[in-house]
């Protein structure tokens, strides 16, 4: 993951040969951190695009209890690597594409997940949702672990 991201208009598309590439990389994704009053639990959503329109997205509240900014973020990449894979195979299984064979791009400003992602150990903090950390981990190193 890269840390401290910002896109502007120009990090665009400015040839049709970026645009393609770009068009390949199917993966946008926002964290609310704690946004349910009722609850405290942070909000995840992500968006997938493929030749330049939605194939999949998601807006849900996250399943555990995050306690800082950095597990929502992590968290919510986690959930969007597992549909990565998911998105991944489903295309793969449709033939009407070729197959992405890149690497799963992930992008995130949160610097604490991702230190949590990069780092080999588990850190204190992050033991609540340590197969999370693993799973997330495997795609970084790996890519599909399931390929």
């Amino acid at each position: 993951m890269q840390e401290k991201l910002r896109l502007s208009k120009s990090q665009g598309a400015s040839t049709p040969i970026v645009l393609k590439s770009m068009q390949n990389v199917p993966y946008a994704l926002a964290v609310g951190y704690l946004t349910d009053a009722d609850d405290l639990k942070s909000q995840t959503r992500y968006v997938f695009i493929l030749n330049s329109g939605a194939v999949d997205w998601k807006s849900a509240t996250q399943s555990i209890f995050a306690t800082s900014s950095a597990e929502a973020e992590y968290i919510a990449a986690y959930d969007a690597s597992k549909e990565a894979v998911w998105v991944r195979k489903f295309i793969y299984g449709l033939g009407v594409v070729p197959t992405i064979e890149d690497p799963i791009s992930m992008y995130c400003d949160n610097t604490g997940a991702i230190t949590i992602a990069n780092e080999s150990g588990i850190t204190k903090a992050a033991r609540n949702f340590r197969a999370k950390v693993h799973y997330l981990r495997g795609v970084i190193k790996f890519g599909d672990p399931h390929k």
